[in-house]
Order: structure tokens, then C-alpha cells, then sequence
């Protein structure tokens, strides 16, 4: 995955840790996660966005996080993911499978 930067590598390699089968796509110039061949998040610069349903959006509203290439959360599929679960690996494998399972 020569299209990744060495943070970006470790971000995915960490997602990879919560799910092996986690691949990271590249995608009309940003960057596509996909599980089981469903895309489940986002990877645009150092940005993780993760796909969202009605249940998951509202832990990231309540995260005042961003949405991903849409006017607003509630109109988003994809929204940001705060730095302090990022940085939590039993907060970030909740969230990354919450996104999964609102991908599926």
C-alpha cells in the first residue's frame, strides 16, 4: 500500500488489529477501509471518517465531530471520528465495528 502515508499505514494497521480483514483502497483521491469488502470508513489526509446509521450518529453528534463531504451530520454517511477515540484502542474497536455493521 505504497499510497499511504507511514501515519496513515499505522492508522490502518491498528484498524487491522481490530478486524484482519480490514483493507485500506485507493479512491477517487482519498482513501476507501473496506471489511469483507464493504466500505466502512474513510481515510482523507490524517481524517478517519466512519460510516454511519441512525443509532451510531448520535455518538458522533454528541462528539461535535464533522461530517464527510455533506452540508450536515444528519445528511452525512460518513462522519469523523474525535481524536480522544482514535487514540483508545477499546473505544476505537467499538466504533469501527458499529461501522461495519451500519456498512452492512
Amino acid at each position: 500500500m505504497s499510497f499511504l502515508s507511514s501515519s496513515q499505514k499505522a492508522l490502518v494497521d491498528r484498524l487491522a488489529g481490530i478486524r484482519e480483514d480490514v483493507e485500506a483502497r485507493m479512491m477517487f483521491g482519498t482513501i476507501g477501509l473496506f471489511a469483507s469488502d464493504q466500505q466502512f470508513g474513510i481515510l482523507d489526509d490524517e481524517d478517519l471518517y466512519l460510516c454511519v446509521d441512525d443509532e451510531s450518529r448520535a455518538s458522533f453528534s454528541e462528539a461535535e465531530t464533522s461530517p464527510y463531504n455533506a452540508a450536515t451530520v444528519q445528511e452525512a454517511a460518513y462522519l469523523e471520528v474525535p481524536d480522544d477515540v482514535v487514540s483508545d484502542p477499546d473505544m476505537l474497536a467499538a466504533w469501527v465495528h458499529r461501522a461495519i455493521d451500519a456498512a452492512g
